[in-house]
Parts: structure tokens; C-alpha cells; sequence
């Protein structure tokens, strides 16, 4: 089991030292049962159809909520919410309300992304997925459920 402080990173998903998703916060599980158990540098892999039908469970909830966000969307803001542009633009926009209000100064805003535009474009699907550890990892530091 994981000790407090430690993330136990299982098929996808994360879990706090408590074992619960940090996802949806609502299913406890052995962290020796599912996935792979991440302590320093201590890695230990293990799969089970429980582990299997924890991952499934936790997809099957997160593509419902995706999904209604998206019908809300296009219900309050027409159908140009289903351009791309427009949702980059819209996402872009709350990030940086949202560090704007940890104090983050402008000047490391633009150096940030002069970083990123400097570099080759990354996987969208990979970089969907960063941001919404980082998002988490975020609201945990700023003590935000």
C-alpha cells in the first residue's frame, strides 16, 4: 500500500495513498491488485481482470461526463463550439484565467509559450492527457476538489 503522500499510478488511472481514483474519487481498491505501484523508484507491475474492470468503469464514467459537457456546449453556445479552434481558444482562455489567479506574472506566461511554440507539435490525445494531470496535481496543491 502506498504511503501517504504517494500516488499509486495503476492502467491509466491514478489513485491517492488511499486508494482512490483521483479521478472520481468513488472506488477504493488494493493498490497491490491493480496496475503498477509507483514508491521512489520502486516499480511493480501486476494486471487483473479487477484492476481491468476498475479501468473500464472509471472510462466508461469520464466519456459520459465528456460527452454531456459537449451536448452542454453546443446546447448554450451553437454549433461553432464543436470547431477546433474555437475549443483550443476556449481552453486556452480558462487556463490562463486560472493561473492568472495563482499569481503566475505574465512575462512567465509568454516565456512558457514561446517554449512550447519553439519545439515540434506533440500527440493531441498524449497532451490531453498531461493537461489533466497537471490540472489535478494543480487543484490538489491549491487544496480544490
Amino acid at each position: 500500500m502506498a504511503r501517504a503522500g504517494e500516488t499509486v499510478v495503476s492502467t491509466g488511472l491514478f489513485h491517492d495513498h488511499r486508494g482512490h481514483c483521483m479521478q472520481c474519487r468513488n472506488h477504493p481498491f488494493s493498490p497491490c491488485k491493480v496496475g503498477s505501484v509507483l514508491i521512489g523508484k520502486d516499480v511493480d507491475f501486476m494486471r487483473d481482470e479487477q484492476a481491468q474492470a476498475i479501468v473500464d468503469t472509471c472510462r466508461d464514467e469520464r466519456d459520459a461526463r465528456q460527452t454531456a459537457i459537449l451536448k452542454w456546449t453546443i446546447e448554450t453556445f451553437g454549433a461553432h463550439a464543436l470547431d477546433m479552434d474555437e475549443r483550443a481558444s476556449r481552453f486556452i482562455e480558462e487556463a490562463l484565467e486560472l493561473v492568472q489567479a495563482t499569481g503566475l506574472p505574465i512575462d512567465r506566461v509568454i516565456a512558457l509559450a514561446q517554449h512550447v511554440y519553439a519545439k515540434p507539435s506533440g500527440d493531441g490525445a498524449k497532451e490531453i492527457g498531461a493537461v489533466g494531470v497537471t490540472l489535478l496535481a494543480l487543484a490538489e496543491v491549491a487544496h480544490v476538489s
